[in-house]
């Protein structure tokens, strides 16, 4: 079986809102971003938490 990921960010949607909503549907095991060493980008951290505006719920992804 094979899933697609359609993505259509014309409606303004940023990496950093992609990113949450991605994560809020993995477990903390699969939140492991340590295959992005491989690409040499430097010292990262990426931190996750809730995240609430005008009575929305979501998952905040903070890349530093």
């Amino acid at each position: 079986m094979t899933l697609t990921l359609w993505i259509d960010p014309s409606f303004g949607a940023s990496g950093d809102m992609l990113l949450g909503a991605i994560g809020a549907h993995l477990t903390d095991d699969q939140r492991d971003l340590s295959v992005l060493d491989a690409l040499d980008l430097g010292d990262y951290s990426v931190t996750w938490g809730a995240a609430t505006r005008n009575g929305l719920s979501s998952t905040r992804a903070t890349v530093s």
